[in-house]
């Protein structure tokens, strides 16, 4: 995947529906807001590997 369809990303994802009004202020604060919802979802699921891995690696110094 390019640049382009890195930019596209959060639009793809988290924007699914069609803005029912137009312009730039409108369109600046749905992008605001997609790009919010991205991050937060990036950051949850960092979180759940941080997780998955201390837990492996808990469980492998049991083992050992």
């Amino acid at each position: 995947m390019g640049f382009a369809g890195r930019l596209r990303s959060p639009d793809a994802y988290f924007l699914r529906k069609v803005m029912k009004e137009k312009g730039f202020n409108n369109r600046e604060q749905a992008l605001v807001w997609s790009v919010l919802a991205h991050n937060l979802w990036v950051l949850a699921r960092m979180s759940l590997a941080d997780e998955a891995e201390r837990k492996e690696r808990a469980a492998k110094d049991k083992a050992a």
